[in-house]
């Protein structure tokens, strides 16, 4: 498990991203960062590919907040924030305001 850091470095593996946007599953986490024009930057062999930092941030500052939507009554999603930040992504991919 991935503790605290106290500056969170400019660029970051697959793990370390998702950590760094609340500690999301990989499924949960590249479908946000495909919603939202975040890729992967290849730093070919040597540091593969990583994700930018102010990349993430964009990211994480566009998500509607709470105020933003209506609460929903499915309790499952309300417990994990993750599967509603994937749900508010797939209804505005299909055109639905959450």
């Amino acid at each position: 498990m991935i503790t605290a850091l106290p500056d969170w470095p400019a660029m970051m593996d697959l793990e370390l991203a998702r950590h760094y946007c609340g500690g999301l599953g990989e499924k949960p986490f590249r479908a946000l960062a495909a919603a939202n024009g975040v890729t992967e930057v290849d730093l070919g062999p040597l540091r593969g590919l990583l994700f930018k930092r102010a990349d993430l941030d964009r990211m994480i500052d566009n998500l509607p907040t709470r105020q933003d939507g209506d609460a929903t009554d499915d309790r499952a999603t309300t417990r994990d924030p993750a599967a509603a930040a994937l749900q508010k992504v797939r209804q505005r991919a299909s055109g639905r305001r959450p």
